[in-house]
């Protein structure tokens, strides 16, 4: 198991095995904190009674130590792993209100014969179950399981409809049947052969009335300041991803003012119409970094496809996971084991185009954001002349892809009928809100731990990267969305609080919206015919049609970016099944 997630540690691997036979761990590390022999897991702690693996970091674990110190603790080593693990023996469970950082983690108490795993409140690095035969396994990624003897790889045909519909397996599920994951912000306790899952952190609900916006402002900025400098904290080289919008402008500025010589990272592409190098590249002349710039090919990114099957051990639809492959590899070549990325600003402070339509289809109504949420709900309902009000019009296409014709034609029927009556994405949107603050709430309870964050820590952590995210730090998160919609997204206007926030670091150049997005040019690059073709062959020759997964009639119309999707899919297929 250990040795099938090699890619994710490069530098050690370990295994531990109890006496018994029974329970056994097994860590591969990428060593960032305290890189010594000392910071070697699995770890035992100093009386030998609990045993951890992690992956992850725990930005305040300094300050934890000081704290745990007066309490008579001692540490052998500098990490933050024994950090965690001395955390655990001291506080129990409390000490996931105490942590701040990036994890995944599992616990074992020798004395009581239990295991107690959690995962970062985002969620951000992942964690997979699977309660079989040999009894509870946990991975990283599910590959791992294969090297288990009563494992037998199948696929999950809810997870199958889930990733047509969206991209990726939504929620819970994995792309195996029988394997699932454990949701962000949930923990799990093991004891005498059975497990029980719970929640232990959710978002804040709103509190219209919390802050005034130049409070609001100053906090943000103390907010902002406090996580982009604790997740600087890295014994190996470290750098930023540069775009050259907002998001990543402002991790780089923040992070200058501690580490002057930090550099950053950017990806761009021969076509202009996605290229975002300029706006990097002025960028970083402006705010004085360094900064490493490399082009993507076509062929390049059609190459990271061939591969992308063995870096994402689930199938992952959507076409940014290239250039994230591209400049992961980028960054390993560069000699860093840990980069910054500016994912998630969007989904807090109200960044996508949805946002605005969501916010302007509710301001057609004239209603005052005073009245109570079930009237602003009305309100949106009522200003729909043309047919019921459906919230995922305004999301992106492949959300509304969840109940389209084209669904129907490339899904098998038996399939669909038990996918469609399961619980599905729709059901998160809160009908008690109004639509830009539950369209914020949606994005970040499914489109940012299913897609977003699959994306980065899989094709970082394929080349051997970590990936931290500063902007969705827990303590952000929750001032984000405590927050009164109208005072993050003033006058509909995108980002408007995180731009007010941003102004003490940027330029306006750079606060003025220009960004493309990082995603490639696909319509350009796959406008190529041949290439569609051998794409559709290998589609119908291949397992998902073979099958029953797939019905071969619905291949005929759709558009070239699915095309890619569905070939991603069916190499995965052919690779893991």
């Amino acid at each position: 198991m250990a040795r099938a997630l090699a890619h994710r540690g490069r530098d050690d691997e370990n295994v531990l095995r109890e006496r018994n036979g029974r329970i056994a761990f097994g860590h591969r590390r990428l060593a960032i904190i305290d890189p010594t022999p000392a910071g070697a897991q699995p770890m035992a702690s100093q009386d030998d009674r609990f045993v951890i693996v992690f992956n992850g970091e725990i930005y305040n674990h300094l300050n934890l130590r000081n704290e745990l110190a007066r309490e008579g603790a001692s540490f052998r080593s500098d990490c933050d792993t024994e950090t965690l693990l001395v955390a655990y023996a001291c506080w129990g469970e409390d000490l996931l209100s105490r942590i701040d950082g990036i994890f995944a983690f599992a616990i074992w108490d020798r004395q009581r014969s239990r295991l107690f795993a959690a995962r970062d409140p985002v969620g951000v690095k992942p964690l997979y179950l699977w309660n079989g035969a040999q009894g509870l396994a946990l991975a990283s990624q599910p590959s791992a399981f294969r090297a288990l003897d009563h494992f037998r790889p199948e696929l999950d045909p809810l997870a199958f409809a889930d990733t047509i519909a969206y991209g990726d397996p939504a929620g819970k599920r994995s792309a195996y049947r029988g394997v699932e994951k454990l949701l962000p912000g949930h923990m799990l306790i093991w004891e005498s052969g059975e497990a029980r899952q719970s929640q232990y952190w959710t978002l804040p609900e709103t509190d219209r009335d919390s802050v005034q916006e130049e409070d609001a402002v100053e906090q943000l900025r103390h907010l902002l300041e406090t996580a982009v400098v604790s997740q600087l904290m890295s014994d190996v080289p470290l750098a930023t991803l540069l775009s050259g919008g907002i998001d990543s402008s402002l991790i780089i500025a923040i992070a200058a003012t501690k580490q002057p010589d930090i550099a950053g990272i950017t990806l761009g592409f021969a076509e202009s119409v996605s290229d975002e190098r300029p706006f990097a590249e002025e960028a970083a002349k402006q705010l004085g970094v360094r900064l490493h710039s490399r082009c993507l090919s076509r062929q390049d990114a059609l190459d990271h496809a061939e591969t992308a099957a063995a870096a994402f051990d689930e199938p992952f639809g959507l076409g940014s996971q290239l250039p994230m492959l591209a400049v992961s590899q980028f960054a390993k070549e560069l000699g860093y084991k840990v980069v910054l990325s500016g994912d998630g600003a969007d989904e807090l402070f109200g960044g996508y185009h949805h946002h605005v339509a969501l916010a302007r289809r509710y301001r057609s109504t004239g209603r005052s954001s005073a009245q109570n949420t079930s009237n602003l709900w009305l309100g949106a309902l009522e200003c729909v002349r043309h047919g019921p009000f459906d919230p995922l019009r305004f999301f992106r296409p492949h959300e509304a892809m969840a109940d389209s014709a084209q669904m129907r034609t490339l899904v098998s029927g038996k399939i669909l009928e038990e996918w469609s009556s399961s619980a599905k994405r729709t059901g998160v949107f809160r009908a008690d809100l109004n639509p830009w603050e539950a369209g914020r709430r949606y994005d970040f309870e499914t489109y940012l731990p299913d897609e977003n964050l699959v994306k980065v820590d899989r094709a970082a952590m394929a080349h051997g990267i970590e990936a931290r995210v500063p902007l969705i730090d827990r303590k952000l998160v929750e001032f984000a969305f405590s927050l009164d919609p109208h005072l993050v997204n003033k006058g509909g206007e995108r980002k408007y609080l995180l731009k007010r926030a941003a102004s003490k670091w940027l330029p306006s150049s750079i606060l003025t919206p220009r960004k493309k997005g990082f995603s490639p040019p696909l319509h350009i690059w796959l406008a190529d015919g041949a290439l569609q073709t051998r794409f559709r062959d290998e589609i119908a020759s291949g397992y998902l049609v073979a099958n029953g997964f797939l019905r071969l009639q619905g291949l005929k119309d759709v558009d070239a970016e699915r095309l890619l999707s569905l070939f991603l899919y069916e190499k995965w297929a052919q690779k893991w099944l």
